[in-house]
């Protein structure tokens, strides 16, 4: 209702012409649009059971309101309550849902449930019967269930895909009084699926070449120790280098060449620096060079660590 207030302040000055002022029509039309565009924020994630309805041989009375539905009477006999929402993007053979992953969730307001419960699907449509759909939601309403109870649980569509919404109970005496139920579909953030690091290990193992690790992604480390006696005395500008120092076999056989470092883990005495590392094959560490600042010709060995990165598939 436009009040003598709401005029008054939108009339700062009472000699403005009539035509520029704001009429009572103006402001109701401007209240009507915040009215809606508020109501549509509040409800737009709601499914509307305003058009509930229940199978023809039901005996009990259903009154519907927005998203909630009023069931009062008894019935022992077979009894489906068909929900659908007259609201955009939905229609009267069921609800239409974008791929994504929703929350629903039902709701007990108030009123009683005694003799049973009384459970609610969400089936894909099949194209023909409503019964025979993929299940993709089912939730139970217990016998004597407390006023507040909230029953959510989330599912995923995988595609586009019209959905019914029915509600079943058969067998024993059910009795409701006044009972209200208030219904809720709402879309969920799509949560991240469980998929195992790229890098986790499949397998590893040694023997008398080493160690290894396989990793999920194809990566192989390959990891071993050798120890070798050999002169470093050929001169090279101010150092001494040896001759070539095989190392070996690696444990597990690569698919191509991996990358290899070898690093000195001698005691002391037999300190030296790694020249290169060379002739590296898919089964072999291939060679390598040490050198030093003085020359040695001593019995001492070297203890040389070697570390290879590759694939194995």
């Amino acid at each position: 209702m436009i009040t003598y207030e709401d005029k008054v302040a939108l009339h700062e000055n009472t000699d403005v012409a009539n035509v520029n002022k704001v009429t009572a029509g103006d402001m109701n039309e401007i209240k009507n649009s915040v009215n809606g565009i508020v109501e549509s924020n509040i409800f737009k994630n709601l499914f509307n059971v305003g058009n509930a309805k229940t199978s023809a041989d039901a005996e009990i009375n259903i009154n519907k309101t927005n998203n909630q539905i009023l069931i009062n009477g008894s019935s022992s006999i077979v009894t489906n309550i068909f929900l659908d929402s007259p609201k955009a993007n939905k229609d009267e053979e069921g609800i239409i849902l974008k791929k994504g992953t929703y929350t629903a969730t039902i709701k007990k307001v108030s009123g009683s449930l005694s003799g049973g419960d009384i459970e609610f699907r969400l089936r894909k449509s099949d194209g023909g019967s409503i019964y025979n759909g993929t299940l993709v939601w089912a939730q139970k309403i217990l016998s004597g269930v407390q006023d507040d109870a909230v029953y959510s649980n989330t599912f995923t569509l995988e595609e586009e895909t019209r959905l019914h919404w029915i509600g079943y109970f058969a067998g024993e005496l059910r009795t409701f009084n006044n009972l209200v139920l208030q219904f809720q579909i709402e879309e969920s953030s799509i949560p991240t699926p469980y998929i195992p690091w790229a890098g986790y290990i499949v397998e590893s193992g040694s023997n008398d070449n080493g160690s290894w690790i396989k990793y999920s992604d194809g990566t192989m480390i390959c990891t071993k120790t050798t120890s070798i006696i050999t002169p470093i005395t050929s001169p090279w500008g101010a150092l001494y280098e040896s001759g070539d120092v095989i190392l070996g076999q690696f444990p597990q056989t690569f698919i191509s060449n991996p990358r290899v470092s070898v690093t000195n883990n001698s005691s002391s005495g037999a300190g030296a620096l790694i020249e290169a590392v060379f002739e590296v094959t898919t089964t072999s560490a291939g060679k390598c060079w040490l050198c030093r600042g003085t020359s040695r010709d001593s019995q001492t060995p070297y203890v040389l660590d070697i570390i290879a990165i590759g694939k194995w598939k």
